[in-house]
């Protein structure tokens, strides 16, 4: 392909974009967790998954869950040590 050539791109390449959403950043700061799933094509089940990445270090996203439903809104829960909590 030439340099000066624009890739062509297709309405069906367009809608498997993944898009990431509901970003929340773990109370440390250091971790992000998002739902991130294709554009939907007109008619089908929407289907989304959940990933996890650390910020600020390049390819740290994982996969937390399958993908095969529409897994959604992710947050970040709050553990304490029971030495901590008061008696």
């Amino acid at each position: 392909m030439d340099i000066n050539q624009t890739p062509e791109v297709t309405a069906d390449q367009l809608a498997d974009l993944e898009v990431p959403q509901d970003v929340r950043i773990s109370p440390s700061g250091k971790h992000c967790v998002y739902a991130c799933k294709p554009i939907a094509k007109k008619g089908e089940h929407v289907l989304s998954a959940l990933w996890i990445a650390e910020l600020g270090k390049e390819y740290s996203a994982r996969q937390l869950t399958s993908g095969l439903f529409n897994d959604a809104g992710p947050q970040w829960w709050y553990v304490f040590p029971k030495a901590l909590l008061p008696s």
